[in-house]
C-alpha cells in the first residue's frame, strides 16, 4: 500500500517568551492543521479544548484540525504544521494520541531540525529570483 504524504507548511522553533514578551498565555485558537510539536527544556502548560495538559520534554504533542488551544509561558518548542487535506494519512494520523511520550528524544530532536532545516531551505530557494 502507497501513501501520499500530507504537505508541511509550516515547520520551525516557538518560544513564547521572544514572541509573545509580556504574555502569560497566548490567546486561545482553533487549530486549523495537524501540528506536531516537541517541548524543548522544560515541561509545559498547555490547554487543549479548554483542559490542561503538562507536556515534558520528553513527550511529543499531536493537535489535530479543529481543536482549541492555548498555551501558558514559558513555552518553547519545535513545530512541524501538516497540511488537513484528506490525504491517505488524514485517518492515521487523526489517530494518533494528543500527547506521546517518546524514548529517543534526541532522535526526535535532531529528525525535526533536520525537517526544519530542510523546509527553509526550500522555502529560500522557492523566494530566489
Amino acid at each position: 500500500m502507497s501513501y501520499i504524504l500530507p504537505q508541511i507548511f509550516s515547520a520551525g522553533f516557538f518560544d513564547m517568551s521572544i514572541r509573545y514578551p509580556n504574555q502569560s498565555s497566548t490567546l486561545s485558537r482553533i487549530s486549523q492543521s495537524f501540528e506536531l510539536e516537541l517541548p524543548i527544556n522544560y515541561t509545559a502548560n498547555l490547554y487543549f479544548n479548554g483542559q490542561q495538559y503538562s507536556v515534558a520534554p520528553d513527550e511529543l504533542i499531536c493537535v489535530k484540525p479543529g481543536m482549541r488551544r492555548h498555551s501558558v509561558s514559558p513555552y518553547c518548542c519545535y513545530y512541524i504544521h501538516l497540511s488537513s487535506d484528506e490525504s491517505d494519512l488524514y485517518e492515521i494520523i487523526s489517530n494518533f494520541p494528543l500527547i506521546t511520550k517518546i524514548t529517543n528524544k534526541e532522535e526526535f530532536h535532531d529528525v525535526y531540525s533536520k525537517i526544519i532545516s530542510e523546509y527553509n531551505t526550500n522555502l529560500n530557494s522557492k523566494h530566489t529570483i
